[in-house]
């Protein structure tokens, strides 16, 4: 999650900065935004709860080499 959002706000900062180097500007509404960033944390928290049970279905013993 944390890798997710810190993208993200890595991104929309860039963007903010360099979008006066380009010579064609998409606009951000922040509502658009707001959008980006729920499918982020969507994507993130589907992911995360892919990988667990993933990993609970693992038995321990057998991961462990035992």
């Amino acid at each position: 999650m944390i890798l997710g959002v810190g993208g993200f706000a890595i991104g929309v900062a860039l963007t903010a900065l360099f979008r006066d180097y380009f010579p064609r500007r998409v606009l951000m509404q922040p509502g658009d935004l707001a959008a980006l960033l729920g499918v982020v944390v969507i994507v993130c928290l589907l992911g995360s709860a892919l990988s667990v049970r993933a990993a609970v279905k693992i038995d321990a013993a057998r991961a462990l080499g035992g």
